[in-house]
């Protein structure tokens, strides 16, 4: 959410600031968040999950593609842009978690 904010606030031909979601990815995470009675069946749901390459390839993508240069306030699920949850293009509950944020590190980036 505050991503969006931040990404008014620069000037995107120096920086971009975009969030993204790489997909469920087979990595040690998942182990810690199996609920207990999929646990038997931990070695079946990793083999339907990216593997941590597979993971790291639009990461890669969004942070060197040339032709994804200045682009910024997205979100994007792999490598396809989606609309976030309607709630986070709420400009006032931005400044708010903004404000909050600021608050509680007692830094402001500016």
């Amino acid at each position: 959410m505050t991503g969006y904010r931040l990404a008014r606030l620069l000037d995107p031909a120096q920086v971009t600031v975009n969030a993204l979601h790489p997909g469920l990815v087979a990595t040690p995470i998942i182990d810690d968040i199996t609920p207990p009675f999929a646990l038997p069946f931990r070695s079946l749901i990793r083999r339907a999950l990216l593997t941590p390459a597979e993971g790291a390839a639009a990461t890669l993508r969004l942070a060197t593609h040339p032709d994804l240069d200045g682009v910024t306030g997205r979100y994007l699920e792999r490598d396809v842009e989606r609309r976030s949850p309607d709630i986070s293009y709420d400009h006032a509950l931005q400044e708010r978690v903004w404000a909050a944020s600021i608050r509680l590190t007692s830094a402001d980036p500016r």
